[in-house]
């Protein structure tokens, strides 16, 4: 179910509403970065900070992360 999750959120991701959440493994595909890397980030503030719904799901508020993207290549 994961991999077919991550695919139709990075195909989906332009059409996703802004208030969606997706997992930091599409982040992660999104931006070309390990999960370590991504966790390291937020940790100095370089990465917006995810929202963990239960104790074991890290997801990002689509929101959030088009606004880095915007920021990382404008």
């Amino acid at each position: 179910m994961s991999q077919r999750y991550d695919n139709y959120h990075l195909e989906n991701f332009d059409k996703l509403p802004d208030i969606a959440l997706v997992r930091i493994s599409v982040v992660c595909k999104l931006i070309a970065c390990s999960e370590p890397t991504i966790r390291r980030a937020v940790k100095k503030g370089e990465f917006p900070k995810p929202i963990n719904p239960t104790t074991r799901t890290t997801c990002f508020l689509v929101s959030d992360i088009r606004e880095f993207l915007k920021g990382r290549f404008s």
